[in-house]
Parts: C-alpha cells; sequence; structure tokens
C-alpha cells in the first residue's frame, strides 16, 4: 500500500483523452479569467473608494461581488469548452 499515482485510463474512451489533453488549455483560462474579473471589479472598488472618500467600503463590496461573479463565468467558459470538445 505505497502511494500511487493516479493516471486516468483514458486510453479506451476517446472523450475522456480529449478532456485529458486539453487540461492545460482550461487551465490557462479559467486562472485569466479569475484574475481579470477579479482585478477590474475589486479595482474599480479601490478607484471608487479613493474618488468618494468611503475607504473600504466599495474595496469589500468588490471582493464580494468579484467571487459569485467569477464563479459564474468561469462555469460558463468551462461549459463552452467542454460542449465544443464533445462535439468533435
Amino acid at each position: 500500500m505505497g502511494l500511487e499515482i493516479y493516471m486516468p485510463k483514458s486510453k479506451n474512451n476517446n472523450s475522456s483523452q480529449i478532456y485529458f489533453d486539453n487540461r492545460i488549455k482550461v487551465f490557462l483560462h479559467v486562472t485569466l479569467i479569475s484574475l481579470v474579473v477579479c482585478g477590474i471589479v475589486i479595482g474599480a472598488g479601490y478607484m471608487l473608494d479613493v474618488y468618494l472618500n468611503t475607504k473600504p467600503t466599495f474595496l469589500i463590496a468588490g471582493l464580494v461581488l468579484a467571487f459569485p461573479l467569477t464563479q459564474f463565468l468561469v462555469y460558463k467558459h468551462v461549459q463552452k469548452i467542454t460542449n465544443h470538445l464533445s462535439d468533435n
């Protein structure tokens, strides 16, 4: 009972091989979406705080808003990639 390395058994299942081959692409897309959305929403909150002199009200609101927005956009993007890969 040593450490076992998980290697997907994708040789028999073509769709599993397609997903396995595109895992880096999906990871990079998800990371980029997360960074851009969080940067824009949290940055806008910070700028509103500076402009209206209400630190940290809008920054915290940006943090609270950025998380569900990012999750929704990532879900939609991964769903689109998954549908695209399934069609091929």
